[in-house]
């Protein structure tokens, strides 16, 4: 039994590699007191938190982290699929290079690179090589790559088809909460409850009319779920959702991560089928989701940050993906890279002040103290916002957005400043809607992808795939890390209660609502391929109006990325 009013706050580890028995005590205590808390019922007054306090944004954090607009804006860049064969590749071509016009452009490579059943199996593994070549030489450059097409443009109707269901569940379950809360107040004239109302919403309380969904989900609505910086969503149990269990398992996905943790000698093409297979087998993060409506509260800009812990990890770790849906335009706005950042890890955030003795250190704000103070407030924990002034890291030239299309996959490493940044106020001339097949205006959706991220199941200890496996039975978001169980998101005592109440009232909605007709949305038979082998796991989401899946709603493939089988 845990105590509840212990400290279970980690320390750091000590080695710079995991420490798999820390890790997984850690984790079991954040399990344990998480899983009192719901069945006891018991409101803590102490603010404990069960795992990061950092996304809580107030002004005082604010003031010291956050960038001011006007001294930080990055540049647009245009976002082009490469021409060339992969038996062409070149060291010298770049990935990112000014046109005639002086216009930033980015080459993306094309997924058909490394589909699985392209080709015949020797001209595959050689045309793969060759890709993987090019694409890894792309990340170690400048960070990040882009590989277009990994979503058919039926994949990003059927995608976003799903994203709408969810948000008109999760806005309902927000104006459930928001009306619980009104009555409780009213209820003890202002006094502290000692315990919080967890009753299941009545079946008047759950129905709505397809006129009220649309209201209680629109974009100005005080309804509309609640996000944290930079737009993502980590409540309402997102990462479970159909939409973010759809895009997540295409299979695309598993051969783009799967080349950028072979080595090679798994490229050699000598190694037995048993032992690709085994180099093969990834697990997904269960990681947030972005939706943004043109009505919304614009994103915060400027809070740079990366997220892995230069003490801790101070090599390569692991990539860090996004799926994009809709066309990404200055408009809209997206997220923001800062190029070659990476190659600054760790040193920049580890030296001291009195060791900093580059010629570059001299002619640029010295920020040894503002990491050294954040270094130990993270008590080992990823994620690390970057000093303001860090004039040597965020150089305007290096600052870019990739202006994405439907279905292409961001991929950048955890090393690499970034952030999300917002839309202009006026729209371009020549923001187009790029062909996007999905009624998008009618939601008022300007902006929607998934987080993903991909690691070998072999390198995560067994009691961590486990808790993974739990946590789809909870359906708690986690971090972009397939290795950790932590929760996306502040996770003091309060928020486990409202994130509780709100999932509990989505999976009633979904009790009542269940096996009625959809009228509206994809027709998912239509298009048997687009779907491969998950189509008919895909059309029973559908029929029961699933928004949340857990465990045992999943294919058997989309369960290997749960536990790595």
């Amino acid at each position: 039994q845990v105590p509840i009013t212990c400290d279970i706050t980690t320390t750091s580890t000590p080695s710079a590699k995991h420490n798999n028995i820390h890790t997984c005590v850690c984790v079991c205590l954040h399990e344990c007191l998480y899983n009192h808390l719901i069945k006891k019922k018991i409101c803590i007054k102490q603010n404990i938190f069960i795992s990061m306090n950092h996304l809580k944004t107030d002004k005082e954090r604010k003031a010291r982290w956050y960038v001011n607009d006007e001294s930080v804006t990055p540049t647009y860049a245009q976002v082009i699929t490469s021409n060339n064969n992969p038996n062409d590749d070149d060291d010298d071509d770049d990935m990112m290079f000014q046109n005639s016009k002086n216009d930033t452009i980015i080459q993306s490579i094309p997924a058909s690179w490394f589909h699985q059943n392209r080709l015949q199996q020797q001209q595959q593994h050689e045309y793969k090589k060759m890709a993987t070549c090019r694409f890894k030489r792309y990340l170690q450059t400048h960070g990040f790559a882009i590989v277009s097409g990994v979503l058919t443009a039926k994949e990003c109707e059927i995608a976003l088809d799903f994203a709408v269901d969810y948000l008109e569940v999760a806005s309902g379950a927000e104006r459930a909460w928001q009306k619980q809360q009104e009555e409780e107040d009213e209820k003890c004239d202002g006094e502290q409850d000692e315990e919080l109302n967890d009753s299941l919403p009545q079946q008047n309380d759950v129905t709505t009319t397809a006129k009220e969904e649309e209201a209680i989900s629109s974009s100005t609505s005080t309804y509309f779920p609640k996000s944290v910086e930079g737009g993502i969503l980590p409540f309402y149990g997102s990462g479970h959702s159909t939409f973010a269990w759809f895009v997540r398992s295409r299979p695309i996905l598993h051969d783009v991560f799967s080349s950028i943790y072979s080595s090679e000698h798994d490229d050699d093409g000598d190694n037995g089928e048993e032992q690709q297979q085994q180099q093969q087998q990834l697990v997904s993060s269960l990681d947030g989701i972005i939706l943004w409506t043109d009505g919304q509260e614009k994103t915060d800009s400027g809070w740079f940050h990366i997220d892995q812990n230069p003490q801790q990890k101070p090599n390569f770790e692991c990539i860090q993906g996004l799926v994009n849906l809709l066309p990404v335009t200055p408009t809209t706005g997206g997220n923001v890279l800062v190029s070659k950042s990476h190659l600054y890890f760790p040193h920049h955030y580890t030296s001291s002040s009195s060791s900093s003795s580059s010629s570059s250190s001299h002619c640029h704000h010295d920020c040894s103290d503002f990491y050294e103070t954040r270094l130990q407030e993270l008590n080992g924990d990823d994620w690390l916002e970057i000093d303001p002034n860090d004039t040597l890291l965020l150089q305007p030239e290096n600052v870019v957005s990739c202006l994405l299309h439907p279905g292409d996959l961001l991929l950048w490493d955890s090393r690499v400043v970034h952030c999300s940044y917002p839309g202009r106020n006026q729209p371009d001339d020549d923001d187009d809607d790029d062909g996007t097949c999905c009624d998008t205006k009618k939601h008022n959706l300007i902006r929607a992808a998934t987080l993903v991220s991909m690691m070998p199941s072999q390198t995560i200890p067994p009691p961590i795939l486990q808790l993974r496996k739990d946590a789809t039975f909870q359906y708690r978001t986690l971090t972009h890390w397939s290795d950790k169980c932590s929760p996306l998101g502040n996770e003091c005592v309060k928020e486990v209660w409202k994130e509780q109440f709100r999932v509990d009232w989505m999976l009633k909605w979904q009790q009542l609502e269940g096996g009625k007709e959809d009228g509206d949305g994809v027709n998912y038979n239509d298009d048997e391929n687009s779907c491969g082998e998950d189509s008919a796991v895909i059309n029973k989401w559908k029929k029961q109006r699933k928004v949340l899946l857990d465990y045992n709603d999943l294919s058997e493939q989309q369960k290997l990325l749960v536990t790595g089988g």
